[in-house]
């Protein structure tokens, strides 16, 4: 199956808005696997969604409900788009 170039969240801010509408439709969520086609950036984050959901919200909250800033997130999210996995 030929892998489309296809836009992917790259930080925080785009996770964030992903957030937010997996909050609003959650019938999605359980569809997240699907993404993984899209590309090989979506396949890694798909992998790790639950990990890094979990350190967002954490960290910040949703819709940056309890901070400004999200760093462990944003490094979860360059190792997981480049494929090195989690550095706990």
């Amino acid at each position: 199956m030929k892998k489309f170039d296809m836009g992917y969240p790259h930080d925080p801010d785009d996770l964030n808005r992903c957030l937010i509408l997996l909050d609003a439709v959650p019938e999605f969520k359980p569809r997240m696997k699907e993404l993984s086609s899209l590309s090989d950036e979506w396949s890694r984050l798909v992998c790790c969604w639950g990990d890094i959901e979990k350190s967002f919200i954490s960290e910040v909250g949703l819709n940056w409900s309890k901070g400004h800033s999200a760093p462990r997130t944003h490094e979860l999210m360059r190792d997981a788009i480049a494929g090195k996995g989690f550095s706990n």
